[in-house]
């Protein structure tokens, strides 16, 4: 019986190790996506500090996730709100529609980080009294 548990216990730990890198690899994707249109638009303006500051290709992408996704909010903000900076990209068949469907997808990547964040501090407790009560289960179990 133990052993069953055991074994329970392991696939639920590789399935939340699994999710984790998913989820890993999601943000991923999302940052090259980033890193491509922060390379055109670098491109775009590299004559143009002013605004090559403004939309924060000037400086490197961060690895921590809460200031890369700052970066990316800023880049996708300031691309979207500034007519030059729009016009250049479309030049580079980087259009409105697609600057405005990466900006909705940080909104989702932040709505989903938050459920998943949310699940994780969830998950952690109840994992505890399910696990104390396996062990409390297996230790009535053995007496027999």
């Amino acid at each position: 019986m133990k052993a069953v548990i055991n074994e329970g216990k392991s696939l639920h730990s590789k399935a939340l190790e699994l999710d984790d890198a998913n989820q890993q690899e999601e943000i991923e994707t999302r940052a090259t996506k980033m890193a491509y249109e922060r390379t055109i638009a670098l491109a775009a303006f590299r004559k143009d500090a002013t605004r090559k500051a403004q939309l924060g290709v000037d400086e490197k992408i961060s690895n921590g996730y809460l200031k890369r996704l700052a970066q990316m909010e800023n880049f996708y903000a300031n691309a979207l709100s500034d007519t030059i900076i729009k016009a250049s990209l479309a030049r580079l068949r980087v259009t409105e529609e697609n600057l405005t469907a990466a900006k909705n997808l940080l909104s989702e990547l932040n709505a989903a980080k938050a459920e998943y964040d949310r699940e994780i501090a969830e998950d952690q407790p109840a994992t505890a009294k399910k696990n104390a009560a396996i062990e409390a289960l297996t230790d009535w179990m053995d007496d027999f």
